[in-house]
């Protein structure tokens, strides 16, 4: 820069006190000359500034009716002087210079004001040439401070009698200006006139070109969204401009972007829009830093269900595509409860998106409905038990009485024996039982199989209490740490103690509880046989109920018999004929499933199921979602037998494991030689008793022949 010109020290003064920071980046590769040359080259027209107001000073121009002004002014070009110079940047050295200048010049002698004036420079030049040798950010502050204090000093020497009242004024103002520089506030009136006139522009922002703004600008939420309402883009990018650029200015910037995201979630039309959701939202960053955490919470929710939107929409099968649309429609409604208990800002902006996502997929489904029907409802859970409650539980309650019955008995304490073949409802059974009997007699379930019991003597303990504890009074039974045998015996001795007072009875339903024998034989639950055996003989109110798919005795790990020998035993087997039916016709009454030609189909169906709970519940899956698949709504002989293939595939674990695991060589034999078409005559043996006992075959009038028809299918096309 080898001459400046007044403009470019006009834009100088400018850059320094409202672009400060660029100004910092542009002076940070000036070699020293370049800015001693810049710094003098300043220092003239702010000397030639100053000359001038002596001169007008001199030719007897008074400034008597703003006088106090002038002093204000001392005041303010000081406070500037310390807000800018904690931006340290070079022009604003520049800019104080003037100020002090045109302060120090009413009210005392012209060699006074010229001395300030030049001492102002001075420290200008110093500043900036201890900036550009040394490299310190403090270097111009520095400079001004001793430039200001050489100039006022001479002053307040001048003018002595002059000097406190010069004092407050200065210090007054300084302070003041101070604070109204750093916070911008004066940006204020640009504000409102920019609102009031609709002259709203991004670029003319304060907010955009000055980067010195420190503090959250009011209105600027509201004002960038009337942008929005013009060019939604355009007011995208300059929030996210203010959010990455404008620290001070983040929050209001981030509210915006998620207002506007929100908007145009909520407004679309379609399932396409939703199941596009990134190319609907393709002009806003889906930077996560950009956002607030609650926003990146709710979008990643939102935008699993876009994709799952889009997964059903591919999906060529209206049926399928239906019944995909459902799930994610309850999925959607979980999501809006959630929104009810989430925070304000969360809960107001999602629970609108997930209200209109629900309507418009629930339109959608309308529509597939009118063209294809609507889908059959699957209400199998062939994989798990049965909940409480479930309406699929039927046809037990004969084996549930037969508990009642049991448990409350007049005769000597005696432990519950429920045996029966794997997946034949005994889980289901004791997961509902408290639906069906009387209230003084109160069951509490505990699967053995879960490693929280069965890792160790602690774990069976506090599981204990745990359970008992969900279900009894637990202010009779207050909870108790139990780690050991002992403590759990305290603890159900204090338990029997509340309920011989009350006159009720506790059911502690062991399921699969033959799993215990081997960890008592290994020690890992060492002494729990002896322990059930104290708790039945002398708890009566506590009666223990044994599940399992084996007699005591086929029970090899642990003699079972020694320690429950007063079991009462309670067998479960399959379903009778007419439950069958009602699971395989009508389960449910939202089930819209009918046979053809007529109901010969259905029951050949029950007839080959042989009343097992499982294998229905499997093969009937597997028929709804093959006649969904077909957009079918009536059940052929075609679609059963396709259904009992696919339920082959999907039970094979179960078939293998009945087939080598629970029958010996003997029974294999003896069921190969059942003919497919009629019972085999023979004459009853241990073998047969054995399978009988298992529900594997039954004995009719004509011999015995397979309990599960199906059964015998799945042997001939995998053995035979």
């Amino acid at each position: 820069m080898k001459f400046m010109t007044f403009k470019q020290y006009l834009e100088l003064l400018f850059k320094a006190f409202f672009k400060s920071l660029t100004l910092k980046d542009e002076t940070r590769d000036w070699d020293k000359k370049k800015g001693i040359t810049t710094v003098l080259w300043a220092n003239f027209y702010t000397l030639l500034v100053i000359s001038g107001f002596i001169a007008l000073t001199r030719l007897g121009l008074e400034f008597n009716i703003a006088n106090a002004l002038f002093r204000v002014a001392l005041g303010v070009a000081l406070g500037v002087a310390l807000g800018v110079a904690l931006d340290v940047a070079l022009g604003v050295a520049l800019g104080v210079a003037l100020g002090v200048a045109l302060g120090v010049a009413d009210g005392v002698e012209v060699s006074v004001a010229v001395c300030v004036a030049a001492s102002a420079a001075l420290g200008v030049t110093l500043g900036v040439t201890l900036r550009l040798t040394l490299d310190v950010t403090f270097g111009v502050a520095l400079g001004v401070a001793m430039g200001v204090a050489i100039g006022v000093a001479w002053g307040v020497k001048a003018r002595f009698e002059q000097g406190i009242e010069y004092g407050f004024i200065i210090w007054g103002a300084s302070t003041f200006s101070c604070l109204i520089f750093y916070t911008r506030y004066y940006y204020l009136t640009l504000y409102i006139f920019q609102i009031i006139f609709k002259t709203i522009s991004l670029q003319q922002l304060p907010t955009h070109w000055d980067e010195n703004v420190c503090v959250s600008m009011p209105f600027l939420k509201r004002t960038l969204l009337i942008c929005a309402r013009k060019n939604t883009r355009n007011a995208v990018d300059e929030a996210v401009f203010l959010v990455r650029n404008r620290p001070a200015q983040r929050r209001p910037a981030q509210e915006v972007l998620v207002e506007i995201a929100v908007d145009e979630m909520a407004r679309f039309k379609g399932v396409r829009n939703i199941g596009e959701l990134s190319s609907e939202l393709d002009f806003i960053p889906q930077d996560q830093s950009i956002f607030p955490e609650y926003y990146v919470k709710g979008y990643e929710k939102i935008r699993e269900i876009s994709d799952d939107v889009n997964k059903a929409l591919n999906e060529n099968n209206t049926s399928n595509r239906i019944r995909m649309l459902q799930k994610l429609n309850n999925r959607i409604a979980g999501f809006q409860k959630e929104t009810d208990f989430a925070e304000r800002k969360f809960g107001e902006r999602f629970g609108r998106v997930a209200g209109n996502w629900r309507s418009v997929i629930e339109d959608e489904i309308k529509e597939l409905e009118s063209i294809a029907g609507k889908p059959l409802i699957n209400p199998f859970v062939p994989a798990r038990p049965l909940e409480n409650g479930a309406e699929l539980y039927i046809g037990r309650r004969d084996i549930i009485d037969h508990i009642q019955r049991d448990a409350l008995t007049d005769a000597e304490p005696a432990a519950i024996l429920f045996i029966g073949p794997r997946r034949a409802g005994k889980s289901s059974t004791l997961i509902n039982l408290n639906q069906y009997l009387s209230s003084d007699l109160k069951p509490v379930y505990i699967d053995c199989q879960d490693p929280r019991v069965s890792t160790n003597l602690s774990y069976l303990a506090s599981s204990f209490v745990k359970a008992i504890d969900a279900v009894i009074n637990e202010a009779s039974a207050p909870k108790s740490d139990c780690n050991n045998l002992a403590e759990l015996t305290e603890y159900l001795q204090t338990v029997q103690d509340d309920l011989r007072v009350k006159s009720e009875y506790l059911l502690i339903c062991l399921d699969e509880f033959a799993t215990f024998g081997e960890k008592i034989v290994n020690g890992i639950l060492a002494g729990a046989h002896d322990a059930f055996r104290h708790w039945i003989q002398f708890m009566p109110n506590i009666i223990f109920l044994f599940s399992g798919s084996h007699l005591l005795e086929e029970i090899k790990e642990i003699d079972w018999t020694d320690y429950l020998i007063n079991s009462r035993f309670i067998p479960i087997g399959f379903l009778e004929f007419r439950y069958s039916m009602q699971l395989i016709t009508k389960p449910i009454p939202e089930l819209e499933l009918e046979y053809r030609p007529d109901n010969n189909v259905a029951k050949n169906l029950a007839r080959q199921l042989g009343g097992h709970p499982y294998l229905i519940q499997a093969t009937m899956w597997e028929l709804i979602n093959h006649l969904n698949a077909s957009d079918k709504r009536f059940a052929e002989q075609d679609d059963v037998d396709v259904a009992i293939n696919k339920m082959f595939g999907s039970c094979k674990s179960y078939f293998e494991h009945l087939w080598k695991s629970e029958m010996c060589e003997d029974e294999r034999d003896l069921l190969n030689k059942i003919p497919q078409d009629h019972s085999l005559e023979i004459e009853p043996n241990e073998t047969t008793k054995s399978l009988t006992r298992k529900k594997i075959i039954i004995k009719n009038e004509s011999g015995y022949d397979f309990a599960v028809p199906v059964f015998r299918k799945w042997i001939v096309e995998r053995y035979n």
